[in-house]
């Protein structure tokens, strides 16, 4: 019921190596028919059980579908094809560019399976259909606007290391712009790319991919971004200070079928960049396909910069892809600065976030009666070298910059050691940040991340 994606990713390489084998003297006819058997089998397998997986992993088995229905130029029965997949297409993308399993990892994997059904649509000299090219341009508007000042996405929700394009070095696993290459290639981009990649050649050929090179290109890279149906806001300043704030739908529900599979209880959390330091961070998911213990760390609040509330969490997490009760959230942008609201069981937090050149403001205003936790999930390129009532201080490994949190209550921090997942996210281990106070009626709560720069801080704290 739910193939495995390493067997897509198979597929699609047997396909460019049949492309670009074409003519070879060392490519047999008995070696394309050992091919082509492999890969008939499984698209009857695809087509004969489409029904049955769900989410990603349909929408996934539909583009294959349409792809073999290409390759063998039975072109009569796409528009069936093609309806099935416009509609698990629409469950999942959003019209502002959101994806509704929270999760950027599986967002491109999807994303990746639409653009080379588009590709094969246009190889086969056939008119790629209207939503298909605007659910791939609004997706790349979408991750322009909230790319980091590191040139890669924040990485929320379920992360692992499934791609159907396979990138070598010198490209880096969170490396975007061969989607614009790619979908510049085929005239459903947003933009050119900034660059073209290598792995760019093979795909698109290297007559387009030199086509693009010197093309004016701007990203679309705003000062404030609104993405209110998926629940994602930014705010950016020039001097690469960056907020990228989650507060919408936990993520995907289908009933009796899909319960939130790749959301984390991530609601109200931000990753952070200041005056060019990363300051906070989503770690990922410890090792994907491993233990359910150990996936649920992961995705817990303690792994992200958010609260929980008298230790239940936002959501129960209930299987490796389910969870239940799941707390949704509601955010905006208004005046410049970013809010989001959560509540249930007689309380209710609201988050405000404010972000200058220098420095971040986050106030929360908790209304009601219990124990809440606090969690900063900071990034694994600064570490806390003073710790104070009111006061932390981080720096910046490497370039001795130096990064001062002011809290407004005279409590102090707990450092707490995290998890790396090394296959899949980041190489280095990051730490936390936790407090927890006891709240009777009604406490705000002020967290003022501001940069102190390096040779005027140095001085201070010698």
């Amino acid at each position: 019921a739910l193939p495995n994606l390493r067997l897509y990713q198979r597929m699609i390489n047997w396909l460019f190596f049949l492309e670009l084998a074409e003519g070879s003297s060392l490519f047999t006819d008995e070696l394309r028919e050992e091919i082509e058997e492999y890969l008939d089998k499984q698209w009857v397998l695809l087509e004969k059980e489409y029904h049955s997986p769900i989410n990603n992993h349909k929408l996934l088995s539909l583009s294959f579908v349409v792809l073999h229905r290409l390759y063998h130029n039975r072109e009569s029965e796409l528009d069936f094809w093609l309806k099935e997949l416009k509609g698990s297409s629409e469950l999942l993308f959003y019209h502002d560019g959101g994806f509704a399993e929270q999760s950027i990892s599986y967002h491109r994997l999807s994303l990746e399976s639409l653009m080379l059904v588009a590709q094969g649509l246009k190889n086969a000299d056939l008119q790629i259909p209207l939503w298909l090219s605007e659910t791939i341009k609004n997706s790349l508007v979408y991750f322009d606007a909230i790319t980091q000042p590191n040139a890669k996405p924040p990485v929320f929700g379920d992360n692992s290391d499934e791609i159907l394009i396979v990138r070598e070095w010198p490209e880096e696993f969170w490396d975007m712009e061969y989607l614009y290459a790619f979908a510049q290639g085929m005239g459903a981009s947003s933009r050119p790319a900034t660059s073209v990649p290598p792995s760019m050649y093979w795909l698109i050929g290297l007559e387009k991919a030199q086509e693009q090179k010197g093309l004016p290109c701007k990203p679309y890279r705003p000062e404030t971004a609104v993405f209110n149906r998926v629940g994602h806001f930014v705010l950016r300043k020039p001097n690469n200070s960056f907020v990228f704030f989650r507060a919408g739908e936990f993520g995907l529900y289908v009933p009796n079928a899909s319960n939130h599979p790749h959301s984390h209880c991530d609601q109200l959390s931000l990753t952070a960049f200041v005056d060019g330091t990363e300051i906070l961070t989503d770690p990922g998911t410890y090792r994907y396909n491993e233990n359910d213990y150990e996936r649920m760390i992961m995705k817990d609040e303690s792994f992200h910069t958010t609260v929980k509330v008298d230790g239940r969490p936002q959501a129960e997490y209930w299987s490796s892809f389910a969870y239940r009760n799941a707390l949704n959230a509601t955010g905006g942008l208004k005046e410049g600065k970013l809010y989001g609201t959560m509540s249930r069981d007689g309380w209710q937090l609201d988050r405000e976030i404010t972000l200058k050149e220098k420095e971040l403001v986050i106030t929360d205003l908790f209304k009601g009666e219990g124990t809440v936790e606090w969690f900063f999930a900071l990034s694994p390129y600064v570490s806390p070298i003073k710790v104070e009532p009111s006061e932390v201080l981080l720096k910046e490994i490497g370039t001795l910059r130096l990064i001062k949190l002011s809290i407004s209550e005279p409590v102090v921090c707990q450092v707490l050691p995290g998890y790396a997942s090394y296959q899949y996210n980041r190489p280095h281990p990051s730490q936390r940040l936790y407090l927890s106070l006891e709240i009777k009626a009604e406490k705000k709560m002020e967290f003022v991340f501001h940069a102190l720069g390096k040779e005027s801080s140095e001085a201070k704290y010698r």
